[in-house]
């Protein structure tokens, strides 16, 4: 399985350097940005599989950030980290930006890992889900070749699952 890359943006060197200190104990590809443009720049030069983002951006608004992060990289997870949260901002980042998880600033290392690493793999289940769905597509595509083919062989499919059922 290749590493997870974790892109991180946040304007506050400080908070980068424990990030990426926190999450380099995991193998991930991390890449730190400190500005919302500088974090489109890097969805767009290669594969990002999980985006955290502080909601305090000084040049952008976190949550239209996200929002464009999900409309244009829609399988890219989010995961927004913020000082305080309302219930208005927390709605709008589920229900417009498809935000993941937050994540309250102080946080522990162990709750960060945590939450990154069941980010990276909730997004490994939706295109394991993906890739399964368009191979019983593809399947039943070939049982209704067959069947149209050789009409008897509906009724013994039929026959195997009433069987097994």
């Amino acid at each position: 399985m290749e590493k997870a890359t974790v892109l991180v943006v946040d304007n506050q060197e400080n908070v980068l350097k424990v990030i990426e200190n926190a999450l380099g104990t995991i193998s991930y590809d991390i890449i730190v940005m400190k500005n919302g443009q500088e974090g489109f720049a890097q969805l767009q030069n290669g594969p990002v599989d999980i985006v955290l983002a502080d909601q305090a951006m000084p040049d952008m608004d976190c949550l239209e950030f996200l929002t464009t992060v999900k409309r244009e990289f829609p399988d890219v997870v989010t995961i927004m980290l913020a000082e305080q949260i309302d219930l208005d901002t927390t709605i709008r980042a589920i229900n417009e930006a498809g935000v993941y998880r937050f994540i309250l600033k102080p946080w522990n290392s162990f709750e960060l890992r945590i939450n990154v690493s069941r980010g990276i793999e909730f997004k490994r289940m939706v295109l394991e889900k993906r890739r399964l769905l368009e191979e019983i597509r593809e399947n039943d595509a070939v049982i209704r070749r067959i069947t149209k083919k050789f009409p008897g062989v509906e009724r013994i499919i039929h026959q195997i699952a009433e069987e097994n059922a």
